[in-house]
């Protein structure tokens, strides 16, 4: 669960920190409310949906190929 936890916080803060340097560049400024959307819709959300069908992908491989 702990490295769950670090993976996220890992994501969003990649995320976080990518945004900040566009809005910065494009805009000037920081928009607080449009940084979290983006940070939710772009980064976390599609993190957590893609995690659990790649670790079962992956772990089917490392078996199929520890097992040959």
């Amino acid at each position: 669960m702990r490295d769950g936890w670090k993976a996220v916080a890992r994501v969003i803060g990649l995320g976080l920190v990518m945004d900040v340097i566009y809005q910065l560049t494009v805009f000037g400024t920081l928009y607080p409310f449009e940084l979290i959307v983006i940070v939710l819709a772009l980064a976390f959300v599609p993190y957590v949906l893609a995690r659990g069908p790649i670790n079962r992908i992956a772990r089917a491989w490392i078996t199929r190929r520890v097992g040959t």
